[in-house]
């Protein structure tokens, strides 16, 4: 008989036995809090969102580079989990950059890594609906060959739920959600021990809003010239 999963349900925490460093946890915020929110971030004016070709997002704590992060304060509403998630263990120290993006159905983001800019985790709270996100493990052929990808699963990210990867999971493995306007729900799900189990069938997929916690190590702190 195929062996479809191998993980074990935890209520607090999953570990995707698959893929080492990845762990998800449903319900990790309430629904109050959830609606707490997305009231926050679409009270947010128009010029805060960022368009692209297929999602639109908001940025928070400053823009990203190999140089370093020119840092800005969070916001209380997304430091306030920021905290938590260090409390939790999940990162050294507070995580200072959070990307909020909005998916609508049809939209999807490729197979991609974080890089080395980050601190080697990435924490995903979901809100709203589901989705499916699909890994894959990164293969290289030789040290001049360009690297190849290979399929490794998939888990349903359900509202308020949180998703870490960390470790082999943040490094040895890409991430990203198909522009489809459906997915399937069944037993090939690597988390379908926490998804009631339920018979597979295609979802029309809605709204999504996913905000991503990351820690930048390299910071300029953000100073104000003064003139003479």
């Amino acid at each position: 008989m195929e062996k479809r999963n191998e993980t074990t349900c935890d209520k607090q925490q999953i570990k995707i036995q698959q893929i080492p460093g990845l762990v998800y946890i449903p319900e990790y915020i309430d629904i109050t809090l959830e609606e707490y929110l997305l009231t926050q971030i679409y009270n947010q004016s128009i010029a805060k969102w960022k368009k692209l070709a297929n999602r639109r997002l908001q940025n928070w704590g400053g823009i990203p580079h190999e140089k370093g992060m020119i840092s800005t304060k969070l916001p209380y509403w997304l430091q306030n989990i920021a905290t938590r998630l260090q409390q939790d263990g999940f990162f050294p120290t507070t995580p200072n950059h959070v990307l909020i993006n909005e998916y609508l159905p049809g939209q999807g983001i490729e197979p991609h890594e974080d890089g080395p800019i980050y601190y080697s985790c990435a924490a995903i709270l979901s809100l709203e609906s589901e989705i499916v996100m699909d890994f894959y493990a990164k293969r290289v052929k030789s040290e001049t060959a360009e690297g190849t990808r290979e399929y490794a699963g998939s888990l349903l990210l359900q509202p308020r739920s949180l998703l870490i990867m960390r470790e082999s999971a943040y490094v040895d493995y890409l991430h990203g959600i198909q522009e489809s306007f459906y997915f399937t729900k069944g037993s090939w799900l690597l988390n379908y021990c926490c998804c009631g189990k339920e018979e597979e069938r295609q979802v029309d997929r809605k709204k999504r809003v996913s905000l991503t916690f990351r820690l930048v190590t390299k910071t300029i702190p953000n100073v104000v010239r003064l003139g003479k």
